[in-house]
């Protein structure tokens, strides 16, 4: 009704006009936007789940931090020291708990004796 485009990104309502346009699509809120529209969050799927709480935060289940839905905010977070130590000493314990269940159950298997 008002002559106005909408943009679907931002939300942003502006004058359909070229050089209005170029001034909303080179801007810091659209470029965020559009950055956090095209980062894909699932590649950290089983460590980083949405937040339950609030929709802009993810949580991480390894360091059980709330985590910036930004993406340079999620890189620094996944790339982080503290975060790579607790991964590899939360794989390290599934590692062992997995071998000891399994070393349990083939312990009966390693002795073939044969009567006669």
């Amino acid at each position: 009704d008002s002559g106005k485009v909408r943009c679907s990104t931002t939300g942003h309502e502006c004058l359909p006009q070229l050089d209005v346009l170029r001034a909303h699509w080179e801007g810091k809120t659209y470029r965020k936007k559009a950055a956090l529209v095209a980062y894909d969050f699932e590649q950290h799927a089983p460590h980083l789940v949405p937040h339950k709480q609030s929709k802009h935060l993810l949580y991480c289940t390894v360091t059980r931090q709330p985590v910036s839905r930004q993406p340079s905010a999620v890189e620094g977070h996944v790339n982080g020291k503290r975060f790579k130590r607790m991964l590899a000493e939360r794989e390290a314990a599934q590692a062992k708990r997995s071998r000891a269940g399994a070393g349990g159950e083939e312990g009966g298997d390693e002795w073939d004796w044969e009567e006669g």
